[in-house]
């Protein structure tokens, strides 16, 4: 008898699913710029162009602290990349 309840209940589930339609990223302006000085020299960097890419991450560390991290690099570059710039917020534990 429990049997035929699961399979019912299975059915019903299985039919009143709905398909949802995820919209793909959009692709516009750059929103992150980064401009500054090193060694007296001036430099901007900006998020989707000259292949620079604004790479954004969350996790708990081992202390279960949430870090919030942000990172601004070349984007596939394994040698000679160019500069690159992370940022790590951590959470208090209270």
């Amino acid at each position: 008898m429990s049997r035929l309840i699961f399979f019912i209940l299975g059915i019903g589930f299985f039919f009143s699913c709905q398909e949802v339609t995820i919209e793909p990223d959009q692709t516009g302006s750059a929103v992150f710029e980064l401009t500054g000085k090193v060694d007296g020299e001036a430099f901007t960097f900006t998020a989707g162009e000259d292949g620079y890419f604004q790479n954004t991450n969350f996790q708990k560390n081992q202390l279960d602290q949430l870090e919030l991290s942000g990172k601004l690099e070349e984007i596939n570059c394994n040698t000679s990349c160019g500069a690159s710039l992370q940022i790590i917020l951590k959470s208090r534990k209270k």
